[in-house]
């Protein structure tokens, strides 16, 4: 990913008005991507090192849309749009760039803005807080794997200072990084446990904390609380970056429906086998159907390349030999099929 820490979401791969609409796209090596919550296959993600394998020293990667990492599947809800997401009160302190962050010099080194910092401070202890008071909501969500919580963002740097301003930039940067993706497990857990800003926030912060922490995009509509982005009819700041899954080895399948519910974007592929791997058996229910795939409309690519091969090598997920487009034909072995997902409305 380059250093813009906002991820734009692709043409057509927003968050559709229906939860319940999902779409399969059927390759010519007859592997099936499930598309919830899209209306279209994006370009095919890269991949992003497991976290769990050492200190992920450049957290702004993970702001991007990539394969999901089942010890961070938080990760979904990161906004497409970071900027647009920090716009409410509490959280304005962190719209700044690596040219706009203010800076000033003491002695010989360049530190953030006395203020800014103070401000950045704050929000770090009232986050780490609340993230700590989510964490219970997903305990029994995670039987087989150990999740990560992302490191304080006070770890890559904010608070120290350096000779050169640019290096220190970078540094500001990937903590704030850091704060998004701190808010975005807060954002996973919360939607994983019912009422939790009306009663846990509540209990623990008081009435103006908890409703200036209810109008950020942590908190989202069918969660007990409206946003006020919502209310305002700003749409970017409620759109998440979403993932695409690799279904033989997800082991967050029981999430997956509180995903949907909050208008995550996903892309699940299956391969050619009928029966899961290492997957939950929760996600055995978001695999098309022979039926469905059989009546589907018919799709193929114009010069057909390979299908994509996913591999593990040290916790990194490896694609290669990727599907650059599609276009549509009479005959052909790709199908799509749109159809309802039951059960899976807010």
């Amino acid at each position: 990913m380059s250093s813009n820490t906002g991820a734009s979401a692709s043409p057509g791969a927003s968050p559709t008005d229906s939860a319940s609409l999902r779409k399969v796209f059927t390759t010519k090596a007859d592997g099936q991507f499930v598309l919830l919550g899209a209306e279209s296959l994006p370009p095919i993600p890269v991949a992003v090192t497991d976290p769990l394998d050492g200190f992920p020293c450049d957290p702004k990667i993970y702001l991007a849309r990539t394969w999901s990492v089942n010890s961070i599947p938080y990760q979904v809800f990161v906004p497409a749009d970071t900027y647009a997401a920090c716009q409410c009160q509490l959280l304005r302190c962190l719209n700044y760039t690596r040219g706009s962050v203010p800076l000033e010099l003491k002695g010989q080194k360049w530190y953030l803005r006395e203020d800014v910092y103070k401000d950045w401070r704050d929000l770090e202890m009232a986050l780490l807080r609340l993230r700590e008071f989510s964490q219970s909501a997903t305990t029994d969500f995670h039987p087989r794997t150990r999740l990560f919580s992302w490191p304080e963002p006070c770890r890559y740097g904010y608070a120290g200072g350096d000779a050169n301003h640019t290096k220190l930039g970078w540094r500001i940067m990937n903590s704030r990084a850091a704060f998004i993706l701190v808010m975005a497990e807060i954002a996973y857990n919360s939607a994983c446990q019912p009422n939790f800003w009306e009663e846990v926030v509540y209990q623990h912060f008081g009435r103006h904390m908890a409703d200036l922490l209810k109008e950020s995009w942590m908190a989202r509509d069918g969660e007990g609380y409206e946003p006020l982005q919502s209310k305002n009819g700003d749409n970017r700041r409620l759109e998440r970056v979403g993932l695409f899954v690799d279904a033989d080895r997800c082991q967050f399948g029981r999430a997956v429906l509180s995903m949907i519910r909050a208008r995550i974007p996903l892309w699940i592929i299956w391969g050619k086998c009928q029966i899961p791997g290492q997957a939950e058996r929760s996600l055995e229910s978001y695999r098309p159907t022979e039926r469905e795939v059989r009546e589907a409309e018919q799709w193929a690519s114009a010069s057909p390349p390979p299908p994509p091969r996913i591999a593990i090598e040290r916790g990194v997920i490896i694609v290669t030999a990727l599907p650059k487009r599609r276009v549509p034909r009479r005959s052909g072995k790709g199908k799509l099929v749109m159809l309802h997902l039951a059960g899976c409305r807010p």
